[in-house]
């Protein structure tokens, strides 16, 4: 366990010690607290484990990489891709409508928060077990 993660795990325990009208001042004041934080940041809001497939910015105009978005698509386990809204702008139709011929959920997400190169994920619901998530 690195150190963030020991600050985390802290944190999570500490504020499950608190008073409850203690913890409602804390959520109002900084939100309510989650695991994983910068893990989610730089996989579009999702846990890199549910992730099947990933593509950087620097990849994501590359029309090579859209056969390999389809074949993912057609897994079963993939339940929705997401667009890093901050990233990507012109070609974002093209894989909405991809993602609509596998009945498969398509968003943009907008947040100041998102950090990373990750333009694009495909991701499950549940944990899988995808160890290279990138095309080379």
């Amino acid at each position: 366990m690195n150190s963030d993660d020991n600050i985390e795990h802290e944190a999570m325990q500490n504020f499950s010690k608190k008073e409850e009208l203690s913890k409602m001042i804390s959520v109002g004041y900084g939100g309510v607290p989650e695991l994983n934080r910068e893990e989610k940041r730089n996989y579009i809001g999702e846990f890199r484990e549910r992730v099947l497939f990933a593509l950087t910015k620097d990849k994501i105009g590359n029309s090579k990489y859209y056969p390999m978005i389809e074949e993912v698509l057609k897994d079963k386990r993939a339940k929705k891709l997401l667009l890093n809204g901050n990233i990507i702008s012109g070609s974002v139709h093209e894989y909405r409508v991809l993602a609509e011929k596998y009945n498969i959920t398509a968003k943009e997400i907008y947040d100041k928060h998102l950090t990373g190169d990750i333009a694009l994920i495909i991701a499950s619901d549940d944990a899988v077990d995808v160890e290279n998530i990138e095309p080379q």
